[in-house]
């Protein structure tokens, strides 16, 4: 890595560091780009390069944190587990992150769902390689499932309850546990009729 991109990581790293300690201090709504930059010294223009917008670099950061549970979760799977143990295992996870963070979170989801394409290529990036990996797994369950579904779609099916859960969730995020036993008991009863 050349100094020029060590230091434009290290400009990268303090403004997101700063945007999560600010977000975390005041909430989002009440964090400026100008506390942020202060806070990372750097300029507010450093900081917009870096996320776009406020709203883009929430989303870029979130997108960071939710990759980081999305790399630990793949590196730990289950031994012989069944495909569904394996999607609440991969899905799952992300209720905790969101109940850590609860105001974030919503503030996050709403933005995904709204946000213009340009704006999300991070985000885009990061969901696309989840479902390429929530994909591989049904292939490799592929002896489970009914051999006329398509693993793409099942990966997108799962991901969208995922998605509902999570809204839901999201109203009043207190305990992740039940949460979780409820995706999967609706992940168990899409799964039934398409298992062989």
């Amino acid at each position: 890595m050349s100094r020029r991109e060590r230091n434009k990581a290290d400009t990268r790293e303090r403004v997101f560091g700063a945007a999560r300690e600010l977000f975390a201090e005041h909430g989002f709504d009440r964090t400026t780009v100008r506390q942020i930059a202060e806070r990372a010294e750097v300029g507010t223009g450093t900081v917009l390069l870096h996320g776009g917008s406020k709203t883009g670099l929430l989303v870029e950061l979130w997108t960071d944190e939710l990759q980081r549970v999305i790399d630990r979760q793949a590196a730990t799977l289950p031994q012989d587990a069944s495909l569904l143990d394996e999607l609440v295992h991969l899905l799952g996870a992300f209720f905790e992150l969101y109940a850590a963070h609860p105001e974030l979170s919503r503030v996050y989801v709403q933005h995904t769902l709204l946000l213009p394409h340009e704006e999300l290529r991070t985000y885009d990036q990061m969901t696309t390689g989840f479902l390429e990996l929530v994909a591989g797994r049904v292939h490799a369950h592929r002896g489970e499932l009914d051999p006329r579904i398509d693993e793409g779609t099942v990966a997108m099916s799962a991901f969208g309850l995922y998605l509902v859960h999570v809204s839901a969730f999201l109203r009043s995020p207190v305990d992740p546990g039940p949460a979780v036993a409820v995706l999967r008991d609706t992940l168990q009863r899409w799964l039934a009729p398409i298992l062989r």
